[in-house]
């Protein structure tokens, strides 16, 4: 199963990795404006089946900082089985502090895949306070330096990442991550600090530190951007596929939708393949 994806994969890279125009899902509207917007639609009867699939937490730090996070576990786990653990960082459509709108799009899209797909799991979703960004960094920009410490919110993030594959019955080898627009600076980050620890990664519409691109030759990375992007600028994705590629990295992968906006999640998640796609990675390939 997984050679033939691949191998479908490696077909649309070869045809220059941009895929065919799609109607505009942002309103016509650009900016964080729109980007905000256009993550607090969702779609309401999976986001409520998603809600109803996980339960909200709180971590709390040793310096005394909390950030609430909704959880899934698998009810009645198998003795001895391991499950994959899949994390998702949102975006700034979904900030704030209710422990809800973090799974409206991209967590509650992948919940109703596994749901539909009989798949089970671990699942991960932190939720960054009102105007805390994942990652320190202006999103108009075209380019960005990783800071030597995270933000406090995603320092926590990976807290409550690290937390659960020693308290949940997780298959370390399996350990994904997705994350959207200022979740998908997030995801960048996340696999530039902490190479070892996934398996592979999705980030739509972000953006990275291309001086990082060395430590990320060997993760399986599926990265997403719309060519009208007017929030997030595309060449933020395009210049880290670039630089893991020049890295000598063989394992990352960029669909880039022509004439599409910010909102690249709505096609992105509603495609079987790319979660069909990550399930099928594993560290180190293994």
């Amino acid at each position: 199963m997984k050679a033939q994806y691949l191998i479908s994969l490696a077909v649309a890279v070869a045809v220059g990795s941009t895929f065919a125009a799609a109607p505009s899902v942002n309103g016509g509207t650009s900016g964080i404006k729109a980007q905000i917007a256009a993550e607090r639609k969702g779609n309401t009867k999976v986001f409520e089946e998603a809600l109803a699939a996980t339960e909200a937490k709180e971590w709390k730090s040793a310096d005394g900082k909390t950030l609430p996070y909704r959880l899934h576990v698998p009810a009645k786990p198998e003795p001895g089985r391991l499950y994959p653990l899949v994390v998702h960082m949102h975006g700034a459509g979904s900030w704030g502090t209710n422990n809800l709108d973090q799974i409206k799009t991209g967590g509650a899209d992948f919940i109703s895949w596994a749901k539909r797909h009989g798949e089970e799991y671990v699942f991960i979703a932190p939720q960054t306070p009102r105007r805390r960004k994942w990652v320190d960094t202006p999103w108009e920009n075209t380019k960005s330096t990783m800071k030597k410490k995270p933000t406090p919110s995603l320092r926590m993030a990976m807290e409550i990442i690290d937390d659960a594959i020693v308290r949940y019955p997780v298959d370390r080898d399996r350990v994904y991550l997705m994350g959207i627009s200022m979740g998908g600076y997030a995801a960048w980050e996340l696999l530039q600090r902490r190479p070892e620890l996934f398996a592979a990664g999705l980030p739509c519409c972000g953006g990275g530190d291309v001086a990082q691109a060395p430590r990320l030759t060997d993760i399986p990375i599926w990265a997403f951007h719309g060519s009208n992007d007017k929030g997030v600028p595309v060449c933020r994705s395009r210049d880290m596929v670039a630089a893991i590629k020049a890295a000598g990295g063989k394992k990352i992968l960029y669909r880039e939708y022509k004439g599409l906006g910010h909102n690249v999640w709505t096609p992105t998640f509603s495609d079987d393949k790319v979660f069909e796609w990550l399930f099928s990675q594993r560290r180190g390939g293994k």
